[in-house]
């Protein structure tokens, strides 16, 4: 095969593992419905050993955290480009729906660790301490609620959107 037919066959393959990789491409609400389900397997392995749970799920939000949260505002943004209310009400709708599906469907799987984290003290203070930990890490990018500058922005918020 000469190089120029080589180049092209190179070129169409890409092509194709582009279009491909694209249309396999989940929604962001799918993706997120995905994490949900891999959380429900987390705990439901964890029951009998929630202090381990509790690290495995500080872990997996560690890894996947970055990649959810730009989820969430994927699918926000991408419900509030519908100019259509009708359209845009039904889409958050549906959203809302495949992003509930496996909360719900885990519901007694995560009472069951919640319950077995709730009586393991090991298991309550590694929660405590990441709780805490995450509040702080919040205060201290942004303030504390009683800030000068949170409240001047929020005061600045309420006012643009009442004019």
């Amino acid at each position: 095969m000469r190089a120029s037919g080589w180049k092209t066959v190179v070129v169409l393959l890409l092509v194709v593992a582009t279009v491909w990789v694209v249309l396999r491409r989940r929604a962001p609400e799918e993706r997120l419905a995905g994490r949900y389900r891999e959380l429900c397997a987390i705990a439901g392995d964890n029951v009998a050993t929630p202090a381990r749970g509790v690290e495995r799920m500080g872990a997996f939000f560690a890894a996947n955290g970055p990649d959810m949260l730009h989820d969430y505002g994927a699918l926000v943004a991408d419900i509030e480009r519908i100019g259509d209310d009708a359209r845009h009400d039904e889409s958050a709708r549906e959203a809302g729906r495949t992003l509930r599906a496996p909360l719900n469907a885990c519901s007694d799987t995560f009472a069951r660790f919640f319950e077995a984290v709730d009586g393991n003290d090991e298991a309550k203070a590694k929660v405590s301490r990441g709780f805490e930990r995450l509040g702080r890490t919040i205060e201290l990018l942004f303030g504390d609620a009683d800030s000068h500058e949170l409240r001047a922005l929020v005061a600045h918020l309420r006012s643009t959107t009442t004019r």
